[in-house]
């Protein structure tokens, strides 16, 4: 499996092709924050490709020895054949001994059975691929997440405030005040 960063025109075709279908509308940001932050050297969109066919992709925020994994699909022909599982892989194999990759996975609090037993299961597969949980949750645009994390050790203890400098790093501090707060859960 080949990892290409994408050109600004392809993330943005494959935003208004795929990224609506992949994401609920209260998960996915405005492309506009997105390509401000690809412009600025901050937002990495990279698609993974075998034989020239888009797998899967990921689009990744960074500052310092962090990352924020923002997104991350399959391909719908890729899914349930271990190629989420490969794409981590790649992810992780990356990361050097100081980086660490934060997720922001959806609080499994869904009505909907089939809703929160998606949701149950995307912490399980993180979990399965090596993730470690943080003791932090969060409310970004008024979806809760937990925050897992691959890479060093010791990121309990910064994953707050690495991930209070990755979203200001792309969301103007109105907007940032607005949607975005942490809370510690110690219950994890």
């Amino acid at each position: 499996m080949e990892q290409k960063l994408m050109q600004l025109g392809d993330f943005r075709k494959l935003y208004d092709a795929h990224m609506g279908n992949h994401f609920p509308p209260d998960e996915l940001k405005p492309f506009y924050i997105m390509e401000r932050a690809v412009k600025e050297g901050k937002y990495f969109p990279y698609g993974y490709y075998e034989d020239g066919e888009l797998k899967a992709y990921t689009c990744l925020i960074k500052t310092g020895d962090f990352f924020l994994l923002d997104y991350f699909a399959v391909m719908e022909q890729g899914r349930g054949k271990g190629t989420g599982s490969r794409i981590l892989d790649i992810l992780k194999g990356h990361l050097t001994d100081r980086e660490s990759v934060l997720l922001e996975v959806e609080e499994p609090l869904a009505e909907d059975e089939r809703e929160l037993d998606l949701q149950k299961r995307r912490i399980q597969f993180y979990l399965r691929n090596g993730a470690r949980y943080t003791e932090l949750k969060a409310r970004v645009f008024g979806v809760p997440y937990r925050i897992l994390s691959f890479g060093r050790e010791r990121m309990r203890e910064k994953a707050q405030e690495a991930m209070e400098v990755l979203y200001h790093s792309i969301l103007n501090d109105e907007m940032y005040r607005r949607n975005v707060c942490f809370a510690l859960d110690k219950q994890n």
